[in-house]
């Protein structure tokens, strides 16, 4: 974990550019999972899990409580169509800054 980017324009996209840590970003991946295979679970029940995963993880790795956070998080995940066309079944999860753009990693930002 630990990739750092720039906000994608756009809700759908297949990729997003890499930026070092060390430089200006707004977001960084946190946590990473896999969804079980099957038939596309629906938007709902990914954002349940989303929920279940990222948020435990976002105290590990902020080193701080969520609420006691100026630190956000949101989930990038699979849509319908990279479920079926692309076999996508990864959600990450993105740690940000709610005041900008930051330099270095969030790890252990306790902010």
């Amino acid at each position: 974990m630990g990739d750092c980017f720039d906000e994608p324009d756009g809700t759908e996209f297949e990729d997003v550019a890499a930026v070092p840590c060390a430089e200006t970003h707004e977001a960084e991946i946190y946590h990473q999972f896999d969804l079980e295979d099957g038939d596309f679970p629906g938007q709902d029940a990914i954002d349940n899990e989303a929920i279940e995963e990222c948020g435990p993880a976002f105290e590990d790795f902020a080193q701080i409580a969520y609420d006691d956070s100026l630190l956000d998080w949101y989930p990038l995940t699979p849509t319908q169509g990279s479920w079926d066309g692309l076999d996508d079944r990864t959600v990450q999860c993105v740690i940000y800054d709610t005041e900008g753009p930051v330099e270095g990693t969030l790890e252990g930002a306790a902010r």
